[in-house]
């Protein structure tokens, strides 16, 4: 049994809306069938073998796609489309004047019901004769479109069929509006919607004209689960303007009406669809042009927008909604959505604006919104051409997309690859739409810090709602609380059988927080401190102070709390301590020291000093024996310093002027005191220059026997150069 249904009228007028958001359903196919005459959808519906069925009405110019002969002005045509939209049959059924399709649908018995009106007497396929002016005319065709039987119900004057369903008795109600008084088929004089109770092979079990007059009469009628019926039309209100407000009446099984109700705003609202919930209730849809007044209580997008109105099962208002743009936007289809949330389809010539997240393609485009079961809008979509589209059905198939089916006016254009059969004039187009596999993905979420939870939400990306979370831990929630690093997966599953799995790593919360800046306070000199971690959202140092820096002006431990997004903490801390700086020193002025002779070189002791001499040594203090540059570096937490001092080292010797060699033992040889070594070099001469003796390696041995007189002296140490000289006297 459908659910929805939907009265629709090829209506062409211009039209424009984005909260929902974009979705790009991609297109798996689409047809354009007709003629280069009048031939326009009316209704389209799903059928058993994954195809689809189309009503709607032709006139006799010739096309390929046509393949029965005409029979009147303009006849039913009826077509029959597989799961790839190719044709399997077509029919085409009338008299010799006019006959529209309004209403069709699949039967239990797998053939079809057609419903529309009729101004043919018995000619062509109608076997009847006129009732009237204009006459009901339903047609049975088994699954091959051959007809099974034909029915003509009327007055003597107009009787316009608005909707026909199959009964779970396997019989038909059929729904329309009469201004026949009673005659031919109809038993009760009053104007209004009139509805006939057919059984199984056609014939009227009884009829009911509804009491009170509703001003643009049935539009809509849907089969309860009690087995009465839920009529829809449209009802003059009461104020002086006398609009339009959506009606319904709850009728039981017997036709019998068992409570009504009208709801709308101050200008016309337009009902053209119901649809059966879940719970119980219902949903209306249509187009309204009110702002927000009566049970409306949104304000206008643009010259028309969708509205959607919930009872539940006794007829009381849950919840209304309006769809759309700044152009009008008129509701045409409402159907469920395996998910529990709806698809809404209609026509809209809004651009960007309100509900509506795309530009417009041509005057008007199909225009479909998702909404969950509150009503809340999931996402948009439009399809078009250049031209202008009028959308009669949109529903949700058994491979997960969706169908959709109109009239165009569009040559290839836009999401239209076939041609018109005659550029301007509107022709048949229907659009199959594939679904994009799911998408679920996990965002990073901050470390988890002891004590405390991170949060793990799936982002999904699909045109139908989820319908079960399983996570890895065993969790079915949508989301899951996190309080332990580790790898977690979802899985999702979606209307269809589809599934989707993401996964995330939480890692464990490892702060890079660390304290830079000297930690030494030298002399006295103020100091500053910088915490640092580019993760961190807030410090706080152990003063109080919030900054990432903290001037420091006494020694001491101190800390800086770290927050970070996600609510973690971390400390470190930075323990600072007092020094004092140099003293000033020297090394001593640059001296020479003797032959043999040491010299310690010291440098000011300073507590946690360190001292590096030249030759690598570390002492404060250095002995120097041998000529050279000495040099220190004493480093201290504050500064480091160096100093140098050159030493020389020069012989030290003490040079008699005299001897006395008379044998007493006392000063009788040259002795020259602090000669040390065997490198020194002594040449004697006598006063005229003659040399009167010489040693390589003196040993202060010359004097004894050395005659009395003044004698000339040269002395030269052979390693350095060093030379003395001098006159020494000789006295006995």
């Amino acid at each position: 049994m459908l659910v929805c249904t939907v009265f629709l009228l090829l209506i062409y007028s211009c039209w424009r809306a984005p909260q929902a958001r974009a979705q790009v359903l991609p297109r798996q196919w689409d047809r354009t069938l007709g003629n280069a005459g009048m031939n326009t959808l009316n209704r389209m519906r799903p059928t058993a073998d994954g195809g689809y069925i189309l009503g709607g009405q032709v006139d006799p110019t010739p096309s390929p796609d046509v393949s029965q002969p005409h029979h009147g002005v303009i006849d039913y045509w009826v077509i029959k489309l597989d799961a790839q939209g190719s044709k399997q049959w077509d029919r085409v059924l009338g008299g010799s004047s006019d006959e529209y399709v309004i209403d069709i649908t699949q039967t239990a018995d797998g053939g079809y019901i057609v419903g529309g009106w009729s101004r043919s007497g018995a000619s062509g396929d109608k076997t009847q004769p006129s009732r009237g002016g204009i006459d009901y005319w339903v047609v049975k065709l088994d699954a091959q479109g051959r007809t099974q039987w034909e029915k003509t119900l009327g007055g003597s004057s107009n009787d316009y069929l608005t909707t026909i369903t199959q009964t779970s008795d396997g019989g038909y109600l059929v729904g329309g509006d009469s201004s026949s008084p009673v005659s031919g088929d109809k038993s009760a004089p009053v104007g209004g919607p009139w509805l006939v109770k057919l059984d199984a092979s056609g014939q009227k079990v009884w009829d009911r004209t509804l009491p009170g007059i509703k001003t643009g009469g049935l539009v809509a009628l849907l089969p309860t689960t009690d087995s009465g019926y839920l009529l829809g039309g449209r009802i003059a209100n009461t104020s002086p303007t006398g609009n339009l407000d959506f009606w319904v009446i709850k009728l039981s099984a017997a036709g019998q009406p068992q409570w009504e109700l009208s709801v709308g705003g101050s200008d016309d609202d337009l009902l053209h669809a119901l649809c059966a919930t879940p719970d119980g209730g219902y949903v209306l849809g249509g187009i309204s042009y009110s702002g927000a007044s009566g049970t409306k209580s949104q304000g206008q997008r643009g010259q028309g927008d969708y509205w959607l109105v919930k009872l539940d099962a006794l007829g009381t208002l849950q919840w209304e909604r309006t769809l759309g743009g700044a152009g009008k936007d008129d509701l045409t289809s409402l159907y469920p959505d395996p998910d529990g949330g709806y698809l809404v389809g209609g026509y809209s010539e809004s651009g960007v604006s309100g509900e509506k997240s795309q530009h417009s393609l041509g005057q008007a485009d199909f225009w479909l919104v998702k909404i969950n079961a509150a009503g809340q809008p999931l996402w948009d979509q439009r399809f078009g051409g250049s031209g202008l589209e009028v959308l009669k059905d949109a529903f949700p198939t058994s491979d997960g997309g969706y169908a959709l089916g109109g009239s165009s006016t569009s040559d290839v254009s836009g999401d239209k690859t076939q041609p018109n059969r005659r550029l301007g004039f509107p022709n048949i187009w229907v659009l199959k739409l594939g679904v994009a596999p799911p998408e679920v993905s996990l965002p990073a979420v901050a470390a988890v810090c002891a004590g405390q939870q991170v949060t793990l939400t799936p982002l999904v990306k699909s045109i139908t709602s989820p319908l079960t979370y399983q996570w890895s831990t065993g969790a079915t929630t949508p989301t899951l609380l996190v309080s332990q690093p580790g790898t977690y997966s979802v899985t999702v599953s979606f209307p269809g059988g589809k599934t989707a799995t993401a996964q995330r790593q939480v890692l464990p919360f490892a702060p890079a927080l660390r304290i830079t800046g000297d930690s030494v306070l030298c002399g006295g000199l103020p100091l500053t401190l910088q915490a640092q971690d580019a993760a961190a959202v807030a410090y706080r140092w152990s003063t109080g102070a919030t900054t990432s820096t903290l001037t420091v002006t006494q020694s001491g431990t101190y800390s800086v709390t770290a927050t970070y997004s996600g609510g973690c903490t971390a400390t470190t801390t930075q323990t600072v301590r007092a020094a004092l700086l140099l003293p000033a020193f020297t090394l001593g002025p640059d001296t020479t020291i003797c032959q043999s002779q040491t010299l310690l070189l010291q440098a000011p002791p300073v507590a946690g000093a360190t001292y590096r001499w030249f030759d690598g040594s570390t002492a404060s203090t250095l002995l120097v024996k041998e000529p050279g540059d000495y040099s220190v570096q004493i480093t201290t937490l504050c500064e480091s310093v160096s100093m140098r001092r050159r030493v020389s080292v020069a012989p030290c010797l003490t040079i008699p002027n005299i001897i006395t060699p008379n044998g007493d033992r006392v000063n009788e040889q040259f002795v020259i005191q602090g000669l040390t070594g065997n490198d020194w070099e002594l040449a004697i001469y006598s006063r005229w220059g003659q040399r009167v003796y010489a040693s390589s390696a003196y040993r202060n041995n010359w004097g004894p026997g050395a005659a009395p007189g003044a004698y000339y002296y040269t002395l030269r140490q052979t390693t350095t150069g060093l030379t003395y000289k001098g006159w020494l006297q000789v006295t006995r």
